[in-house]
């Protein structure tokens, strides 16, 4: 038998020995990769406090919580290496410098971008930490970096530019408009350089659903790169909206850092939130790290406003010294249009549609103004086949149009350039988006005060400058009225949302007109003043303007109708009916609104329901506005009025 062990080695089980020798061998090297060199760095940057530093703060996008602890807004757990990096900036620090001490990573061609070397894979924090501590290259070398290299050479970026498509209606992600980047390369047309979109990643793109997980976040936002000339396209020719283009004055070494801060961006996500973190929210966040002495996104608390981000920059010393206007297909045929009188107008759509030889023009008809209308029919062709459904002419489309420009390259005339004037306010030089609003009127015998806060955006009565025309989209409007006769204030109305959007239809363009409005207002009971109820309502239509009066434009709309309120018989009433009504300026600064609504309702209470309403508003400022209205309103075959008169204030 083995001989017994010496009295002064304790006794010590096998299997603890194994487990012993198996914790030595995974902490050696965790000891090897930990030298020296990394504790003397790590104290250093405690003792400088980088941790609680400005840049720190905006390379990892931390901000405060409403219990003052600092929370990152990036929600891809593969954006950092502490364990709990997202809340503690001073791990996350730690754990970045150690792993810049990892060994080189040597990989095929093959593997994928996201297997990088730390010092690659966290570019921006490497140089700012690189500097601010002076790493010793023989203790801590540069690690090679080929493909973020690769991809700062192919990008060249002189300068940055914020390119804002104008607001869309009809996408729910960008009713209030948009925002992005362009990286400029000196060496490049515009067209051809790179374009840095943020956006949700959705799997709907429209409906309900699309719209509530977008409000509460359940989609990841990402950083993508593409070629400019591909959002021009699904802008200024898909969706025609006008693009504005606003350079930024950045120096190249906050150019860089934005660079680079972007590779790091590209293997994560944020949660995206329609109304506050959205395109033009980390967009800010994004110019934060190029210069970490702004403050941009802590101006936005609830929500956050393409226009308003405009603004911010534009009003910041120095960042901004001009904007561009590109405009959109659409702006470009009616800028055509608007040189042709009636008939010639329609001889081009009658071209469009193939009706009218394009070799044969009308006897007395001089070269250039044939020339002028097979270039309008070409460009209304591009129009509708951007806006078709599969992305294509038809056969016989595709036949009218090689006949058009065939026709036209016969033509030995040359045109002048054609060049659409820039509207004469930029969309940053519109009215701010929040509105107070104090009013006083009577309804129904009974006078009141109305005090009312909207948090965005526009109305039609509004001063029009900047903002999409004949349109009114509200988000947020809550308004208190303090009703004398009673003795009573009530929260007379709170508007989640009030959509419309007037197109005025032609030879050209055939748009709809729509409303949706989601709303608790004031019922039209004369017999109760106060009463109110949940309304939804959704239309639809078609608009036509007129230049008899100044500029005016009639439409009409049917549309559906609910109301919810202990105020009816059974709680509820379900019908439609038919809108219809006068936008009329007869004046630069002077707006009227005539409009008659009618709904019967079948489904809960069966009733009835008109309301006759004229409107004005006079712009005193471009965020100052006094308004006034009148209505009649019938409910159960009774009928009251209401005037009123406000002064409304644009902040």
């Amino acid at each position: 038998s083995a001989p017994p062990l010496p009295r002064f080695i304790p006794h010590i089980p096998v299997p603890l020995i194994f487990a012993a020798l198996l914790v030595l061998l995974c902490v050696a090297p965790n000891a090897k990769a930990a030298p020296a060199y990394l504790t003397t760095l790590q104290n250093a940057a405690q003792q400088a406090a980088l941790a609680d530093s400005r840049d720190w703060q905006v390379l990892m996008h931390y901000h405060r919580n409403l219990f003052g602890r600092w929370v990152s807004e990036v929600d891809g757990s593969d954006f950092f290496i502490a364990p709990d990096g997202k809340t503690n900036p001073q791990a996350e620090l730690n754990a970045t410098l150690a792993a810049f001490f990892e060994p080189p990573l040597t990989v095929p061609d093959t593997t994928p971008d996201t297997v990088e070397h730390p010092q690659c894979r966290f570019s921006a924090r490497y140089e700012w930490l690189k500097q601010q501590l002076n790493f010793d290259p023989d203790r801590l070398p540069d690690q090679p970096c080929t493909r973020r290299d690769n991809w700062l050479t192919g990008t060249n970026t002189g300068q940055v530019v914020v390119v804002f498509p104008s607001a869309y209606l009809n996408n729910p992600a960008s009713m209030y408009g948009h925002t992005f980047l362009r990286l400029d390369n000196p060496d490049k047309p515009s067209l051809l350089d790179y374009a840095i979109n943020y956006a949700a990643i959705v799997g709907e793109s429209k409906g309900v659903l699309y719209a509530v997980r977008g409000i509460f976040g359940q989609y990841e936002g990402h950083f993508n790169v593409m070629p400019y000339y591909a959002k021009v396209q699904e802008y200024g020719e898909y969706e025609n909206r006008d693009i504005w283009e606003y350079p930024l004055n950045l120096t190249p070494a906050q150019v860089r850092q934005l660079q680079l801060h972007l590779w790091e961006l590209k293997a994560t996500y944020f949660d995206y939130f329609f109304f506050k973190e959205n395109c033009s929210y980390h967009l800010l966040s994004l110019l934060e790290v190029a210069d970490p002495s702004l403050h941009f996104t802590d101006q936005f608390h609830v929500y956050t406003i393409p226009t308003d981000t405009l603004r911010l920059l534009v009003n910041t010393p120095g960042l901004v010294d001009e904007w561009r206007y590109r405009p959109a297909r659409s702006s470009i045929i009616q800028h055509r249009r608007n040189s042709l009188s009636k008939p010639e107008r329609a001889l081009a759509r009658q071209l469009a549609d193939g009706q009218h030889p394009a070799d044969q023009p009308p006897a007395g008809t001089d070269t250039a103004k044939w020339a002028t209308l097979l270039e309008l029919a070409d460009d209304y062709l591009l129009y509708r086949e951007a806006n078709s459904e599969t992305g294509k002419l038809s056969t016989e489309g595709r036949a009218t149009k090689a006949a058009i420009l065939t026709a036209r390259s016969r033509l030995a005339v040359t045109l002048p350039a054609l060049t659409v004037p820039a509207p004469a306010i930029a969309p940053h030089q519109g009215h701010q988006s929040e509105r107070l609003k104090l009013s006083g009127g009577r309804r129904f015998g009974g006078n009141y005060t109305g005090l009312e806060f909207r948090a965005a955006y526009h109305d039609m009565l509004d001063p029009p400058a900047g903002y999409p025309p004949n349109s009114r989209l509200i988000f947020f409007d809550i308004e208190a009225r303090q009703y004398h006769t009673e003795g009573r204030t009530v929260l007379s109305r709170v508007t989640a949302l009030d959509i419309f959007s007037l197109y005025p239809r032609d030879p050209f363009f055939r748009q709809p007109s729509w409303r949706v409005q989601v709303a608790w207002r004031p019922l039209d009971d004369p017999n109760c003043a106060t009463c109110g109820g949940l309304n939804f309502n959704l239309g639809g239509g078609s608009a036509y303007q007129t230049h008899l009066l100044g500029q005016e434009l009639y439409y009409l709309l049917l549309h559906v109708d609910s109301l919810y309120s202990g105020h009816l018989r059974h709680d509820h009433a379900i019908g439609g009916g038919v809108e219809g009504g006068l936008l009329w300026q007869p004046l630069e600064r002077w707006k009227v609104n005539l409009s008659a609504r009618y709904s019967g309702y079948l489904i809960g209470e069966m009733l009835e329901s008109t309301r006759l309403t004229a409107r004005t508003s006079i712009t005193l400022s471009r965020n100052v506005v006094l308004s006034g209205g009148w209505s009649s309103l019938s409910f159960r075959g009774e009928t009251g009025q209401e005037a009123r008169i406000a002064l409304r204030v644009h902040f």
